[in-house]
């Protein structure tokens, strides 16, 4: 394996864990917007 190949895979897992770890961030303030109503309302 040549240290391009390495490189190039190790930014492309990079991204991937930041499009995932920002994706997850983004669904958990989701859930927190709905969820918190929900919760106000069935109080």
């Amino acid at each position: 394996m040549s240290a391009g190949l390495i490189v190039q895979v190790v930014y492309q897992n990079a991204i991937i864990e930041g499009c995932w770890m920002i994706f997850k961030m983004g669904c958990n303030k989701l859930e927190n917007m709905f969820v918190t109503p929900l919760n106000l309302y069935s109080l």
